[in-house]
C-alpha cells in the first residue's frame, strides 16, 4: 500500500480499497504490506487487512496491536488470518538452494535481452542509423562513460556486473574522440566544455550526443521542477548544431521530456534507464546488429502545458484528480490533441505492413487475427496493438483504449499470421449509477495500429451486454466534452465522486507528525529542514572520496535522493522507515523544535 491518503483515508488502512475491494470483491488472500514508512495507524491497518509493516515493526506499532487486542478491537481471528498469510508467503517464496554464479549469468542475459528490446527509436532522418563501423565519431556526454542506467531511491541496487558504452566501444575497437560536454550535477552552461566538444567534433562525420534526465531532476520521492532537460544540455545542442554535422542523440531518463531541440538533431534513440548491459545493447543497436523494437508506454506531449490540469498540479498537498479517466493517451486521443510522440510509438530500421484483420467472439473472448509482413530489408521485431472504440457509449469513455498487443520477430519479406485473444471482461466499464463494472451492449470498433494514432485497419462488431443506466449528462458536461476538462467545475466532480470535496490543506503551527517537513515554514521549522537535508549533503560529500566509480555514483545518488526527498516526508514516515536510526524521542524532539520549543526538543533529543 502507498504512502498517500485516498479519499481522506491512508492507503494502509483504507477500508474500501483494501478490505471491500482487495479482500472481498477480488478475493485476494495474499500478503498485504506497507511501503517503507507507509504505515499510519497499525491497529486500524490490521483490522482492515494489512498484514505486514515495512521496513520492520517499531515498538509503538507493536504496542498498538497489543492494546487493540486487549480492548477487543482486534480479535484473535484477525491476528491468525494475518499471520497465516505471512507464513504462506514465506512458504511459497523461500528457497534453501545455495545460489551459484549461474544465477548471475542467467540474470545478466535477461538484463541484456531487456536492454536490447526496450530502446525506442524516436527519430531517424535520412536513415542515419544504423551507423557504419568506419564512421568517424565524435562522442559527447558524461553518460557515455558513466551512463544513468538505473533510478534512485528504492530502485537503487548493486549490480553484479556493469557494462558502459565507453567500455563496449573500446572492446570493439570503435574509433571515436570523446568529450565530456557537460556535468550532470550542474545545470548552467559550461563554455569550456562546449568549446572542447566543438573542437573534437571538427573532423568527425557524425556526433553521438549522450544526454538525458539527471539524478538531480528525477527520482523517487520528489517531483520534477519541469519537463525540460537541464539548461547546460540544451545549450550544448544549440552550440553543436552550428557545426552542421549529423547529430544522433542517445536519450536517458525514466520519464518523458520536452523535445524543443528535435529539429536540431537527426536521430533520437531513447534508452530510458537501460540496466547493467547498457553498453552492449546500445552498441549492437547503433551499428545495426540489433533492430530497435521498443515502444513508448506513454504519450509524450509537446510541452508540459499540454497535459490536463498542469496549471493546478502540486500547488496543494491535497490533490483533486478531476481528470477522471482522461489520463495520458486517453486524454490526448479523446481531444485529438497534437503530441510529440503518441502512446505505442517506436520506429524500426525496417517497416511492417498489416492485412486481413478478422474478429470473432467466442468463449467470452474477442479473437483477433491479422497478418504482419516485414516489408523492409532488415530483420526486426514489431509490436502490433489492438485498441477498441465505442463512440456511441451512453457514458463518457476514452475515444480509444488499448486492449492487447504482441511482439513478433520477422525476417525481411517474411509474413506471419498473428492472433490476440482479449477477454470480454476487459471491455467492461464502470456504471456510475449502479457502482459496478458492466459490458455495455452495442457496436464496438476494433482497431489495429502501429501505435494509438497510426491505425492501419478496423473492424466493426456487435456485442451482447447490458444497457447502461442513463447518466445526467448536463451534470457531467466537461466529462462528456473533454475539451472543457481544464475548466471542470467542483460541482461536476462532486457529482461524479458521489460526495462533497474535502477542503484544501493549509499547514500551520502547531505542526504534527503528519506535516511534511517542506511545509514547516516557521523559523525553527526551516532549521529542522536543514538538519534533514544536511544528512543528504554529508553522504554526497563523503562519496567524492570513494575510489570505485560505480560505488561513488551509487553513494552520490543515495545522498541526492535523501537531500531532495527527505523534506517531502513527514516525521512519522521518517521515524517508521529509518530502521531505528531515528528514534521516537528524536522525532518528537525535532517536532518540538519546529513548533518553537527548542529547549524542550533538545532535551528529548539528548535523551
Amino acid at each position: 500500500t502507498s504512502y498517500n491518503q485516498i479519499n481522506e483515508e491512508f492507503a494502509c488502512e483504507n477500508k474500501h480499497t483494501h478490505y471491500d475491494i482487495l479482500r472481498n470483491e477480488w478475493a485476494f488472500d495474499g500478503l498485504s504490506m506497507s511501503d517503507w514508512g507507509g504505515m499510519h495507524d497499525r491497529d486500524v491497518a490490521l483490522i482492515h487487512g494489512q498484514d505486514l509493516e515495512m521496513p520492520g515493526c517499531v515498538d509503538d506499532n507493536i504496542n498498538k496491536i497489543i492494546e487493540g487486542y486487549k480492548d477487543g478491537r482486534i480479535s484473535e481471528e484477525m491476528i491468525d488470518k494475518s499471520v497465516e498469510r505471512i507464513l504462506r508467503c514465506i512458504d511459497v517464496t523461500k528457497d534453501n538452494k545455495k545460489y551459484n554464479e549461474y544465477v548471475f549469468t542467467e540474470n545478466n542475459e535477461l538484463a541484456r535481452k531487456a536492454a536490447l528490446e526496450s530502446a525506442v527509436l524516436l527519430k531517424n532522418n535520412n536513415h542515419i542509423l544504423p551507423l557504419k563501423k568506419e564512421t568517424k565519431l565524435s562522442v559527447i556526454g558524461k553518460y557515455f562513460e558513466m551512463p544513468r542506467f538505473q533510478g534512485g531511491g528504492s530502485s537503487l541496487i548493486n549490480p553484479k556486473v556493469t557494462n558502459t558504452p565507453q567500455e563496449q566501444f573500446d572492446e570493439e575497437f570503435i574509433d571515436y574522440i570523446y568529450s565530456v560536454g557537460f556535468y550532470d550535477n550542474e545545470t548552467y552552461k559550461n563554455a569550456n566544455l562546449e568549446l572542447e566538444a566543438m573542437n573534437n567534433s571538427d573532423q568527425s562525420d557524425v556526433i553521438l550526443l549522450f544526454i538525458g534526465q539527471t539524478d538531480f531532476y528525477e527520482s523517487e520521492g520528489y517531483d520534477r521542477p519541469n519537463m525540460k532537460l537541464p539548461d547546460n544540455q540544451l545549450s550544448l545542442i544549440k552550440t553543436l548544431k552550428t557545426l552542421n554535422k549529423p547529430i544522433v542523440v542517445i536519450l536517458y531518463g525514466g520519464s518523458s521530456v520536452e523535445l524543443d531541440f528535435i529539429d536540431d538533431v537527426d536521430a533520437i534513440l531513447y534508452v530510458g534507464l537501460p540496466g547493467q548491459n547498457n553498453g552492449y545493447a546500445l552498441t549492437r543497436t547503433l551499428f545495426g546488429d540489433n533492430n530497435p523494437s521498443g515502444r513508448l508506454a506513454e504519450s509524450w506531449g509537446i510541452k508540459y502545458e499540454d497535459y490536463p490540469f498542469s496549471k493546478d498540479f502540486a500547488l496543494n498537498p491535497r490533490e483533486y484528480y478531476k481528470e477522471s479517466i482522461y489520463v495520458g493517451y486517453r486524454y490526448f486521443e479523446s481531444l485529438s490533441k497534437p503530441v510529440r510522440f503518441p502512446f505505442g510509438f517506436g520506429l524500426s530500421y525496417t517497416n511492417f505492413e498489416y492485412s486481413d484483420l478478422k474478429v470473432l467472439v467466442e468463449d467470452n473472448l474477442l479473437k483477433v487475427s491479422f497478418k504482419v509482413r516485414n516489408a523492409g530489408d532488415f530483420a526486426g521485431k514489431d509490436v502490433p496493438q489492438i485498441y477498441i472504440s465505442k463512440p456511441d457509449s451512453k457514458t463518457f469513455r476514452p475515444l480509444k483504449e488499448l486492449k492487447g498487443f504482441k511482439k513478433i520477430a520477422l525476417e525481411p519479406r517474411q509474413e506471419e499470421l498473428v492472433s490476440i485473444d482479449i477477454p470480454l471482461t476487459s471491455l467492461e466499464i464502470f456504471d456510475i449509477s449502479n457502482k459496478r463494472n458492466v459490458l455495455e451492449k452495442g457496436e464496438y470498433e476494433i482497431l489495429l495500429g502501429h501505435n494509438v494514432r497510426d491505425i492501419a485497419l478496423k473492424e466493426l462488431i456487435s456485442l451482447k451486454g447490458e444497457e447502461l443506466t442513463d447518466v445526467d449528462k448536463s451534470r457531467l458536461d466537461s466529462y462528456f466534452n473533454p475539451s472543457k476538462l481544464d475548466d471542470v467545475k467542483d460541482e461536476e466532480f462532486e457529482y461524479l465522486l458521489g460526495r462533497k470535496l474535502p477542503s484544501k490543506i493549509i499547514y500551520k503551527k502547531p505542526y504534527t507528525f503528519e506535516t511534511p517537513l517542506r511545509e514547516m515554514n516557521s523559523f525553527f521549522g526551516k532549521f529542522v529542514q536543514k538538519i534533514i537535508t544536511n544528512e543528504g549533503v554529508k553522504i554526497i560529500r563523503a562519496s567524492k572520496y570513494i575510489e570505485d566509480p560505480l560505488f561513488r555514483q551509487r553513494c552520490n545518488l543515495t545522498g541526492t535522493t535523501f537531500f531532495y526527498s527527505g523534506i517531502n516526508n513527514c516525521l512519522r514516515s521518517l521515524y517508521y522507515s529509518s530502521a531505528g536510526k531515528i528514534s521516537k524521542s528524536l522525532a518528537e524532539g525535532l517536532l518540538d523544535i519546529a513548533n518553537g520549543h527548542p529547549f524542550r526538543g533538545y532535551k528529548k533529543i539528548n535523551k
